[in-house]
């Protein structure tokens, strides 16, 4: 897939690779740059990016063990009538 990225102040193709999970090769082909150090603020770039399915990651569940704080309700009070 490709999407249109406009280059702002401080980008490197680097910085925009990283950003789309993309490399700084394709963007160079993608866009014809010959000199990755030839960008400047406010070009357009076509920007080639992976997508990828995101894989949910692993999801701690705490577990009581030693030193972990137990709450143990207080008795209620009855009166006998």
């Amino acid at each position: 897939a490709l999407i249109e990225y406009r280059v702002q102040l401080g980008d490197s193709i680097l910085l925009i690779a990283n950003k789309f999970n993309s490399t700084v090769d394709a963007i160079k082909e993608e866009n014809e740059i010959e000199n990755e150090n030839e960008i400047f603020v406010g070009q357009v770039l076509n920007i080639p990016v992976n997508l990828v399915t995101p894989v949910p990651t692993a999801t701690l569940t705490p577990t009581p063990g030693p030193g972990t704080p137990s709450v143990t309700p207080a008795p209620t009070q009855t009166t006998a009538p």
